[in-house]
């Protein structure tokens, strides 16, 4: 891990679009960002003419931007500097999800949705954690579920709707006291052309066929992240495409 004198010393060229957007996003000018991030106005103008600065700079100005700095950089040096096991990596960005029903939507509009965190949950905010993981849990989709069901389900759209009213209330109140802690949950998706798995009843296991096509796959993240974010960014393998 480089250390701060090295990081200080180290440049990088900010991506100047996604820059602006972003302090627009945060209704801040130019001064205002500058005075969150420490940094003088001049260097928040040479950013987003898109002059290099240094990491140290980037990591103020992201921070006060509430991103990550990989979000304000030049995707072709980004990839530059990858570690070659990184470089085949897919970019995902996770937003604030803001409600329990957008979470719900995007979540359960996936094939597959992963549930995890990239935050530090302290002792006030771990029943709440553990709560919404409880709750939201069994609704996220599996591409091969454990447990099939080739009747379909038998509950009634009323019923439906009851247990979809109180798991958004359930999910609200446990994503209100996240927070409270400065956590915040975050939910994106992407597409993976892939070959779906099919269920071999004769074998009782899910599997793929050699010569079986590709298709699109949505897959979900549902993350656990500081409130303080606008994004995060995660990091996925994808199958390259076979043609």
């Amino acid at each position: 891990m480089a250390s701060q004198s090295d990081t200080g010393r180290r440049k990088m060229t900010p991506n100047s679009k996604a820059l602006i957007e972003l302090r627009t996003k945060c209704a801040m000018n130019q001064e205002d960002l500058a005075g969150r991030a420490k940094v003088s106005v001049r260097t928040i103008q040479r950013a987003e003419a898109g002059n290099q600065i240094d990491l140290q700079t980037a990591q103020q100005i992201a921070t006060a931007l509430g991103v990550v700095p990989d979000a304000i950089r030049m995707d072709e040096e980004l990839q530059r500097d990858q570690a070659p096991d990184e470089k085949d990596l897919t970019r995902v960005t996770l937003l604030p999800a803001r409600s329990a029903r957008s979470l719900l939507d995007v979540a359960t509009a996936c094939d597959e949705c992963r549930l995890d965190h990239e935050v530090d949950i302290g002792p006030g905010a771990i029943d709440a954690a553990i709560e919404l993981c409880d709750a939201l849990g069994p609704f996220l989709p599996v591409l091969c579920p454990e447990d099939i069901n080739f009747n379909g389900s038998s509950d009634d759209p009323a019923k439906k709707l009851k247990d979809r009213i109180r798991l958004e209330a359930t999910l609200s109140a446990s994503m209100e006291q996240l927070r409270e802690h400065g956590i915040a949950v975050f939910v994106g998706s992407y597409v993976d052309f892939i070959q779906r798995p099919r269920y071999d009843i004769d074998e009782g296991c899910w599997s793929t066929r050699v010569n079986q096509k590709h298709e699109d796959v949505k897959f979900g993240i549902v993350r656990l992240g500081p409130a303080s974010s606008l994004q995060l960014i995660a990091r996925v393998k994808t199958e390259p495409i076979p043609f």
